[in-house]
């Protein structure tokens, strides 16, 4: 009898997986403080909207990958979307482009978001 219930159970959870919809992620690009040539900031690409929860972020600096990036622990909220923030601290040059790419399976190919430092 255990093992029927067990059965009927993961039939259950592979049927709600199998009926969960893609969800295409939200991105946002923006520094923790307002640029100054020469100084630190933090750089943030905050990824959130998508499931499933199997994503690739990456902060690009001319097209490079930034090193010694962090990342936040994954959460979700209650539709199941989840969000997830990486983020890295630079010296701004003005002359530098810096992007967030990211890689998920409700997308055809990366999404590339540009930081706009004026914004």
């Amino acid at each position: 009898m255990a093992k029927e219930l067990f059965l009927c159970a993961v039939l259950a959870l592979c049927i709600v997986a199998l009926q969960a919809e893609l969800k295409t992620p939200r991105i946002q690009v923006y520094s923790r403080y307002p640029p100054n040539a020469g100084e630190e900031n933090t750089i943030h690409c905050y990824v959130d909207q998508f499931y499933p929860p199997n994503i690739d972020i990456t902060l690009l600096r001319n097209g490079e990958p930034i090193e010694n990036t962090a990342r936040s622990d994954l959460s979700f909220d209650t539709s199941w979307a989840f969000n997830v923030l990486v983020y890295a601290k630079i010296i701004y040059n003005k002359n530098d482009e810096i992007t967030c790419r990211v890689k998920h399976s409700s997308l055809s190919q990366p999404k590339i978001v540009k930081w706009d430092p004026a914004y």
